[in-house]
């Protein structure tokens, strides 16, 4: 009986390395911490959605396309406000046509944050404009924000 799937393992390894994480070793070790965590996690996530009372499916903006569907943003064009929610570790967006939306910044985090600079760098936007985050997270411009390299989350010497 295999317990882990060695093959998602050595390919979140190498995608996590190709994003630049220090050396191959460490992405490895990522990688399974994120295996042996996945059980956990899942079951974390079941009992918050039932003290929640969320009935409706969740998943990422990755994990909708991933399953073939298309979001879209029909009532969601006009973003009004945003705050980050510290308790829900969410920011919550209110719109125009009265939607709202909660995103998960550690989805987020663990999405496009796989170096030291990248997660100070979302940090960084997520307590200093949060409207500038979710309007990049709900664009799916995040990645290219990171790549340019900006450096607000470094801590000054």
């Amino acid at each position: 009986m295999k317990k882990y799937n060695l093959s998602e393992i050595m390919h979140k390894a190498w995608k996590l390395y190709r994003k630049g994480v220090s050396s191959f070793a460490e992405a490895l070790h990522r990688a399974w911490n994120s295996a042996k965590a996945a059980p956990v996690n899942a079951q974390r996530i079941e009992e918050a959605q039932q003290a929640a009372g969320i009935t409706e499916p969740v998943n990422t903006w990755a994990g909708w396309k991933a399953a073939g569907y298309m979001v879209e943003h029909t009532t969601m064009t006009k973003l009004l406000s945003c705050r980050y929610n510290m308790d829900t570790n969410r920011v919550e967006a209110l719109f125009a046509g009265g939607s709202t939306v909660a995103i998960d910044c550690a989805a987020v985090e663990n999405e496009y944050g796989s170096t030291p600079a990248q997660r100070a760098e979302l940090d960084w936007l997520l307590y200093n404009k949060p409207l500038e985050y979710a309007q990049m997270v709900l664009r799916g411009e995040m990645e290219r924000y990171l790549s340019l390299g900006c450096d607000h989350g470094r801590l000054e010497d």
